[in-house]
This record gives structure tokens, sequence and C-alpha cells, in this order.
């Protein structure tokens, strides 16, 4: 991602070396082709092990390869049974989930769901029959409510602070970062140690170098060092949330009241607050989170501005004597609220001094205080 390329922010925006550390990092994407389907397929052709195997049994390694990352054209249906809204993963992960972090998001009914599948030859894909449409329609809902589970302030927190310290791990050459690299070392020993413990092992291992830091962003990244290894998270000061109709315009901005970047960055209101409260703004960061009902949802009109490949990953139903999207049936719910998008902005804090903070106290102060930005 753009943090393993090493351009996370401008250094002309910081005040020290420690400023915005967390801030920026909350913000920086993945690079779009880097994904776990793409990793997979190549895992599939490198390792040798693997593909001996699938080939004694007349399989073709590029074949499934290219079924794992969405790109076999020839036939839909694997496609779509691997990449769509009702695919393998997806409904694994719901009910999976949902047992092992004892929520009831999903208790679905995927039994009547399944007696109700349908394959079109003429079209190639496997729809939902009409009668399992509401069916259908609880399962996208407990995947909406799920989401709630995995972005979770907790979750979100930590997953920030274990992303800043990877990337910086990587600045050192202590993990790699690079996906190039990890694909031409995936037929290696050393792979076969990148697993979940790889990041917790290094980790361990690790105190910034410093000669590689500042005094002051070395002490910063081991103060959070410490602070995870502990489980100890960072602290949530502020929550906004809005469900806008989806547009165009950028990330829906402008539908936040208070946790607005623009106002976030030149607020000094904001600043004499973080003062006032004896929070440093070096240990502060706003991430954004959103929640879809749909991966691919409509952006203007129901398919004007969905790509073909986008468009092949929405749900199929059978209604009406033809195979069409969910989001095309007026009648159900999720063609209205796949027009609007779940935006979660959140004001974190690293608490570096176990500090004592009136959250209410503070919240009120930040509205009082961006009432009028």
């Amino acid at each position: 991602d753009k943090a393993a390329e090493g351009d996370v922010a401008d250094p002309s925006r910081q005040a020290s070396e420690a400023k915005r550390l967390l801030n920026d990092m909350a913000n920086v994407g993945s690079m779009p082709s880097v994904d776990h389907e793409h990793l997979g397929k190549e895992i599939l052709l490198r390792r040798n092990d693997l593909s001996k195997i699938l080939k004694e049994d007349d399989f073709d390694p590029e074949e499934i390869g290219k079924i794992f990352s969405g790109e076999h054209e020839e036939n839909l249906l694997y496609s779509q049974l691997i990449h769509s809204t009702l695919d393998g993963d997806r409904v694994d992960f719901l009910l999976r989930d949902s047992y092992h972090t004892g929520v009831s998001y999903g208790h679905v009914d995927l039994d009547f769901i399944l007696s109700n599948l349908k394959y079109h030859h003429d079209e190639e894909l496997i729809a939902v029959d009409y009668k399992g449409i509401p069916s259908f329609e609880h399962y996208l809902l407990g995947r909406y409510y799920m989401y709630h589970v995995y972005l979770h302030k907790t979750v979100v927190g930590f997953e920030l602070m274990a992303k800043t310290l990877y990337y910086w791990m990587a600045r050192e050459g202590r993990v790699v970062a690079d996906f190039d690299v990890i694909v031409k070392q995936i037929d290696s020993d050393w792979f076969e140690g990148f697993d979940d413990d790889y990041f917790w092992r290094n980790l361990r291992d690790w105190t910034p170098e410093p000669g590689e830091h500042p005094e002051s962003r070395r002490k910063y990244l081991c103060d959070l060092r410490g602070n995870l290894l502990k489980r100890k998270p960072l602290r949530l000061l502020y929550e906004e949330r809005c469900f806008p109709q989806r547009s165009n315009r950028a990330e829906g901005g402008g539908d936040f009241r208070y946790l607005r970047r623009d106002v976030l960055d030149d607020s000094v209101k904001l600043e004499n607050l973080l003062k006032d409260h004896n929070i440093s703004p070096d240990c502060v960061a706003l991430v954004p989170c959103k929640i879809e009902i749909e991966a691919h949802s409509p952006l203007t009109g129901h398919k004007e501005a969905v790509l073909d490949t986008q468009e092949r990953e929405l749900g199929k139903v059978y209604e009406g004597y033809i195979v069409k999207d969910l989001i095309e049936v007026e009648y159900s719910p999720i063609s209205k609220l796949s027009l609007y998008i779940q935006r979660i902005n959140r004001l974190f804090f690293f608490d570096r001094d176990d500090q004592k903070i009136d959250r209410e106290e503070f919240a009120k102060r930040l509205r009082e205080a961006l009432e009028s930005s």
C-alpha cells in the first residue's frame, strides 16, 4: 500500500517528527490490485506442490487461478460463486463470525435461500427465486449489521495501531510490505511463516532504531508498540454518523456536521479544546469508515455508473420471469437502501499517560467549539 512506499504524509505539514503520525496512517488506502484473491491465485500458480496435485487430477491451475481472481470470462457462474453478493465466502463469514462473536445477525434462513436457487441457462447465472427474496433480503441486512461488529470502535482502533507499526517496521526492513516481494517468495520456506503470527513475532522482537528515527518519533512508536502488546486500545473521543444518499461527490464529507476533515485540520477552536483537556494533537486521529448494503450499489441510476464486472457481482433474483439485480426489484427495501451508505467518522485518542478524560464533557465542548465552524 501507499504506506509501504513511504508517502504517508508530506513532511512539510508536520510541526514535529511525531505530528499527525496516526492521523495520516488512518487515511492511507490500499492499492486496489492487492487483495487476497489475487494472492490466492499467485499461491496456486507458484506453489509447485499445489500445482502438481491439481495437474495430476487434470485440473488447470491457471484456470482455477482466474476463478479465484474473478478473471474467468468464459463462464460467469464461476465468478458468481466466488465474487458476488451471495458467494461462498460471504455466506460463510456471516455464519461463522456471527456464531463466534455471539451476535444474532447471522441467523438467516440459508437452507431456504439455497432451496430457492435457480440456474438460468441463457444468462449462465444463479438467481434466487422470487419466493426466496425476503430471506435473501434478511441475509443482506444481516451482513450490513455484522459490519457494525467488524467496525467496532475497539477493532478499528487496534487495526490503526497495527497498521502504523507495520508501516514503520517495513521502513526499517523488519517486515515485508511489498506485494511483488511476497509473491516472489511464495515457493520458499519463508512464505510458510508468513501467517497471522508473522506480525506479532516481529513486533515483539522490534524496537525502533535510534538511527532511523528522531527521538520524539522513536518514543512515540515505542509507546504505541507497548500499548498494542498490552492490548490497550485507542480511546474514542467522539463519533459522528450519517446515512446520506449516494452521489458522485467525494466521500460525502459535507454530510458530517462536526467531524469534517476540513474543519478539524483548520480549527483553532479544536486545538484549544485539546489543549484544555491536555491532549496532544499528535495523538489524535480522525478515522473514516463506511458500511454498504451492496458492495457495488448503484451510484446515480441503478446501472448507469456500475461497471460490467461490478454489475455481475450484484445479488441476482428471478422475478417477473426474468433474471434481474435485486436492487431492480421495486418493492424490495434493498432497492431503496442500496441508494444510501452509512458513514462513520471517529475521533480517536492515543492515550500515552493514562489520562482521565470526561468524554461526555469533551463531546459537549467539541460540538460547541465547532458549531459555528
